[in-house]
């Protein structure tokens, strides 16, 4: 039965910046992030379907060539798309993300887009925050508390207990970093 279709999210210069496959209404709906960003664009018009009455495997193969196309942000391209799409790009149940249920559980990511990602990591905004997070590391160690430095510094609370923690994402591209913290 062909119900699916591609679809893709337009910023104001026409630019896709989100390619999905959908049925029903599914391109209308909210796309909650992790973050509770929504991705739909609030103008309407800027939502565009590609093709229609596809097969699902079709509407899979026709996703994974535009994302392909058109590359992820993360890769140095223009989509905020988080996967490549295809099977891969199946929304789970909240209760399956968790876990051994994940069916991603145990799988190792792709040394190459691991590298990638890490080179992107190093080359963009935590650059800037080097010296700043090296400093927030230093001042904790010698028993500042995180709330008094994160007012200080004009950094949020969060990243100071996340350093202090040792779960902050700038210890995979800035392994140095990483050391422990007494208090």
């Amino acid at each position: 039965m062909n119900i699916y279709y591609v679809y893709q999210y337009l910023r104001e210069d026409g630019t896709p910046y989100y390619i999905g496959k959908g049925s029903k209404r599914r391109a209308w709906e909210t796309h909650k992030r992790a973050n509770g960003c929504d991705l739909r664009p609030r103008d309407r018009s800027r939502i565009q379907i590609i093709e229609q009455d596809l097969s699902e495997s079709e509407a899979w193969n026709l996703e994974v060539q535009l994302i392909n196309q058109h590359g992820k942000i993360v890769d140095g391209g223009l989509l905020v798309n988080s996967n490549n799409g295809g099977e891969g790009g199946r929304v789970l149940p909240p209760g399956s993300r968790a876990g051994k249920k994940n069916p991603r559980w145990g799988v190792k990511e792709d040394p190459v887009a691991k590298n990638k990602r890490l080179v992107k990591i190093t080359q963009s905004k935590n650059r800037a925050n080097y010296d700043l997070y090296k400093h927030i590391i230093e001042e904790i160690s010698k028993g500042r508390p995180a709330c008094a430095l994160s007012k200080e510094l004009g950094v949020g609370k969060g990243v100071c207990c996340r350093l202090k923690n040792g779960t902050h994402g700038i210890f995979f591209a800035f392994p140095e970093l990483k050391q422990p913290i007494s208090g």
